[in-house]
């Protein structure tokens, strides 16, 4: 384990190509379960990826809420870019087009480091007190979505809802949604997290909470079971 965590986060879209008809959600949750989360974990954890919670939600037409998000942990920041200059880390970039939205106005997928001071992008706030860190081997992370709809819920003010708990938190407030990352000794109820957030955000809602579960080993011909409302976790 490194001695700071680099933890790396992402929203998802489904592409434009995978949207409408309810055919279009199942291809993409069969792109995502044959291809796209086994290679992301196949490839990348050669550049230093050690954990990978990738997270999907359910369909969502037009701007709103993300499809599919992910909470990627790193050795180190610089052994990610450094996959950049080799074929199968431009092969894995290339592949993100095949799946998800990059172009319409509220669909955009992006990612980007949780840092500890961010100001409009995501916010990491590592553990203390002994809590557990993203990056543990006994970390059980819990997944939440909150719903705002027409408003930006503010990053600390999130942080500080969940100043009880002791591991490590991430979040990325966008407008009208937040995704939150909660890394746990042990399997948490929801309220034990959404009551202070809610009470703290009012205007809000969960509109979704996973408990991530350990992954299987990657099938090598059918890759993993992947469904609407579900969190997988990897570690090496």
């Amino acid at each position: 384990m490194s001695a700071e965590e680099q933890v790396r986060l992402w929203l998802g879209w489904r592409a434009r190509h995978l949207t409408g008809a309810s055919s279009g959600w199942q291809s993409f949750t069969k792109s995502l379960a044959s291809t796209f989360i086994p290679v992301t974990w196949e490839i990348m954890t050669r550049f230093g990826l050690r954990t990978y919670v990738p997270s999907v939600f359910s369909a969502a037409d037009g701007a709103g809420q993300p499809e599919e998000i992910a909470l990627l942990c790193y050795r180190t920041r610089a052994d990610y870019e450094a996959s950049r200059a080799t074929v199968l880390g431009r092969a894995y970039g290339a592949m993100h087009r095949a799946v998800f939205e990059f172009e319409i106005a509220g669909r955009k997928s992006k990612a980007d480091w949780a840092d500890a001071h961010g100001v409009r992008g995501p916010v990491l706030r590592s553990a203390t007190d002994g809590g557990v860190r993203f990056d543990d081997a006994a970390a059980v992370v819990h997944v939440m979505l909150l719903s705002s709809p027409g408003s930006r819920l503010a990053a600390p003010a999130l942080l500080a809802a969940l100043t009880t708990q002791t591991g490590s938190v991430a979040v990325w407030c966008d407008s009208g949604f937040a995704a939150v990352w909660i890394a746990a000794p042990s399997e948490q109820d929801m309220s034990v997290f959404s009551d202070p957030v809610l009470q703290e955000f009012p205007q809000a809602t969960v509109a979704a909470f996973h408990r991530a579960q350990r992954a299987p080993p990657i099938d090598q011909r059918l890759g993993l079971p992947v469904v609407g409302q579900h969190s997988w976790h990897f570690h090496a």
